[in-house]
């Protein structure tokens, strides 16, 4: 089941919109609260709730926007995007560490420049969705829905029109990466929340402020060769090692994240194994 955070109105109401100084208590009982009830229900409670909090003295205040939780499983017309940011260790740290991760999350949206979808080739009938079933699209083109993990929408929503990424088949015999494709449209709210019909519905979800968006991909091209997860996998634990640009690829430490992001040096070194003989 994708992990859904389920917020209440009564957990907004306690976040609070105050002005600066005026929610230092409040956020106080906030951090025990999600360590008694768990970092996911708290993050999904606040999320799209912008809240400004003191920090100690000599630091600036900050706003808490688009938070996350970990995990989950979605499925839908195309493959998940991948770009995450464990935010497990909230439980029961300060409002400053918390600032810090959150902002460390955006932080790291803008720095990673590609990303790696996967696709499940090999599931239920309606999840399933190839690279062929996108080249079998008009123009090639289709959108990218059923995203359902707080994290991995806040890095959908961030992936800018011309990104690239990997196109990663899952949930087969042998999964890796196939294709390249790229953003041709940024992020948008996904119809499919409000399907009751679809597997993605969310109740909790309203158009005038829908929880979760959708990209629409288009297909660039295949790899010149099928690049297994076995073989990356090989060079992350030799690069962990040694050092290599794989030493911290989020795909082997984030793995049921569906959308992970790709430093430019992962990228490159990826892409560059097709240039090579299978190992």
């Amino acid at each position: 089941m994708p992990c859904r955070a389920q917020g209440t109105d009564r957990d907004e109401e306690m976040v609070g919109n105050g002005r600066d100084g005026e929610t230092q208590d409040p956020l106080r009982m906030q951090c025990h609260a999600a360590a008694l009830r768990g970092a996911e229900r708290y993050l999904g409670a606040i999320q799209d709730v912008g809240v400004p909090f003191p920090l100690g003295r000599g630091q600036q205040g900050g706003r808490i926007t688009s938070t996350s939780c970990s995990g989950g499983k979605g499925a839908g017309n195309v493959a998940r995007g991948l770009c995450s940011w464990s935010l497990h260790t909230l439980l029961g740290i300060t409002p400053q560490t918390t600032q810090q991760v959150l902002l460390g999350e955006e932080e790291i949206i803008q720095r990673e420049q590609r990303c790696l979808g996967r696709a499940e080739r090999e599931t239920k009938e309606q999840q399933q969705f190839s690279i062929d079933d996108l080249k079998a699209q008009p123009n090639q083109t289709t959108f990218w829905d059923g995203v359902r993990n707080y994290q991995a929408r806040n890095f959908l929503r961030a992936m800018k029109l011309g990104q690239q990424a990997f196109f990663y088949h899952s949930n087969c015999k042998e999964p890796g990466i196939v294709a390249i494709v790229k953003i041709v449209k940024e992020a948008y709210p996904d119809h499919t929340q409000f399907d009751q019909k679809d597997p993605h519905y969310d109740s909790s979800s309203r158009k005038e402020n829908p929880k979760w968006s959708m990209v629409d991909v288009q297909f660039v091209r295949m790899t010149k060769r099928f690049i297994p997860l076995s073989e990356i996998k090989s060079h992350h634990l030799a690069h962990k090692a040694d050092g290599g640009p794989l030493k911290n690829m989020m795909l082997f430490t984030r793995q049921r994240l569906s959308i992970q992001p790709l430093t430019q040096e992962e990228f490159d070194f990826v892409l560059s194994l097709e240039e090579e003989k299978p190992h």
